[in-house]
């Protein structure tokens, strides 16, 4: 039997500009698979060994069973590729929990960050008044996991459910199930401004469907959230339906960190 040895992504690319992969309907893709804190994010092989990929293409193309060697494993692809998926700003990539100010207000948060970043399972909420630190806290530990090689990706709430919408758009680059499935399954999500929203029934049900999702895959994947309300229902804003209920109930089951201290923008 003929056994034909792996090929680089380069070469993939090659053959399938060579050889395009025609399909009389549009390609059926398999669904992401979920990627471990010990698994490379791109291909999912245990970290340390070099993993493989395959491409979607028909059977009798010249790719069909090929495997193709994962460029995060073999070609030192994957800091870049992390960095890709981190969703930080130029700006953002250079924010650290050492250089955090770390007065009586924020030194919570920063232990609980530091913890965070040892064992990234679970969730982790912040909450606080407007310029306190939420965001560079969160944009903090998704750098540390980077150093960790531990895919991780900064969400802007708002932002987030605005790509969700356009991706509904029958000519949108990327449909809304790839979309989804990359936030959804990512190790470490780290999701921003969650009360800088108007929670219509749509968002609520995509919001819940999302972090239902993470929170019954706990053991393997780690949220770190962050909100300018105390996840109590006393505070909870009134652009927030009642039925968000359940995903502070759920915030509650795991470690809920003030961050007090003032306002540092401008500091």
């Amino acid at each position: 039997m003929r056994i034909d040895k792996p090929i680089t992504v380069e070469e993939a690319k090659q053959m399938l500009r060579e050889h395009p992969a025609l399909f009389d309907s549009a390609p059926v893709f398999p669904p992401p698979r979920r990627k471990g804190i010990l698994e490379c994010p791109v291909c999912g092989w245990p970290r340390g060994e070099k993993g493989f990929l395959q491409a979607p293409v028909p059977l009798g193309h010249p790719l069909w069973g090929r495997l193709v060697q994962c460029p995060a494993c073999w070609e030192g692809y994957l800091p870049e590729y992390l960095r890709r998926l981190s969703g930080l700003s130029e700006r953002m990539l250079h924010w650290d929990l050492e250089s955090m100010v770390a007065d009586e207000g924020r030194r919570p948060a920063r232990d609980a960050a530091r913890r965070f970043v040892r064992d990234p399972c679970g969730w982790l909420t912040f909450w606080g008044e407007y310029g306190v630190g939420k965001t560079y806290t969160l944009a903090a530990i998704v750098n540390a996991l980077l150093g960790e090689s531990v895919a991780a990706m900064y969400v802007v709430l708002p932002d987030l459910l605005d790509a969700w919408r356009r991706a509904y758009d029958p000519s949108a680059p990327v449909a809304f199930d790839c979309l989804f499935a990359e936030v959804r399954d990512v190790p470490v999500l780290a999701l921003d401004e969650m009360g800088q929203v108007k929670m219509t029934s749509w968002g609520l049900e995509k919001l819940f469907q999302l972090l239902d999702h993470r929170y019954r895959n706990a053991v393997i994947l780690g949220t770190v959230m962050a909100l300018n309300f105390e996840p109590v229902p006393g505070a909870v804003p009134e652009e927030w339906p009642p039925r968000a209920g359940a995903i502070l109930s759920r915030m509650q089951e795991y470690r809920v960190v003030e961050i007090s201290g003032g306002d540092l923008r401008g500091v």
